[in-house]
């Protein structure tokens, strides 16, 4: 169990593809994302073996494709 499951979950219920903003995004988490997730666009990164929070996009078959 991930902490960024609820964010998997409402993903798996979209159908295409959709822009969300970082507080939208707090909102589905219910918690605020950590300072380097608005800093570090590298936060986003599709990398799945570095990075936790990037299993919640991939595994509901979700890529980041920009981060402004």
């Amino acid at each position: 169990m991930s902490k960024y499951d609820s964010l998997s979950r409402y993903l798996a219920n979209q159908s295409s593809k959709l822009t969300l903003s970082f507080d939208a995004i707090e909102k589905i988490l219910g918690f605020a994302l950590p300072g380097s997730a608005r800093r570090h666009p590298a936060w986003w990164s599709n990398g799945a073996d570095s990075h936790v929070q990037a299993n919640a996009w991939l595994s509901a078959g979700f890529e980041t494709a920009e981060v402004a």
